[in-house]
């Protein structure tokens, strides 16, 4: 299995949304907005700024790819709405996730996601990005 998918990771990095190293968004928009000009959009999660965390609404669209990134923070997903889908892409595992499941991803893990449908997921990073909102790619 971990063969499978590292090969995965590998072949989704071509695909991604985006071939950049690492990206930088000064904030997580407060109004719905499409994510780095693909069709997806997303919207922040106001939480109380004592809680550390960061948060957002996310809707992948069928066949959209994040390619494999790693945040220097915990990161946990769930799927929001009925018939959503999404497949997510470690080195050690592929893993389907369905209306109302949740995946956790440890900090520094790469990991990949593709939507198999048009699916809304709620993104809660553990850490505060306060204005800034970065990503690290794989090479």
């Amino acid at each position: 299995m971990f063969e499978k998918a590292k090969a995965r990771l590998k072949l989704f990095k071509e695909f991604g949304l985006t071939k950049s190293e690492y990206i930088d968004i000064p904030e997580i928009p407060k109004k719905w907005d499409k994510f780095m000009g693909s069709e997806s959009k997303w919207v922040n999660i106001d939480l109380p700024e004592d809680e550390e965390k960061s948060s957002c609404l996310f809707i992948g669209h069928k066949n959209i790819i994040m390619p494999p990134h790693k945040y220097k923070f915990n990161e946990i997903m769930v799927v929001m709405n009925e018939g959503g889908e999404i497949e997510i892409i470690t080195e050690e595992e592929i893993k389907i996730i369905r209306f109302g499941e949740s995946y956790f991803v440890p900090k520094n893990i790469n990991h990949a996601v593709k939507f198999k449908k048009e699916t809304k997921i709620l993104i809660i990073w553990f850490g505060s990005y306060g204005k800034g909102w970065g990503g690290t790619f794989a090479s």
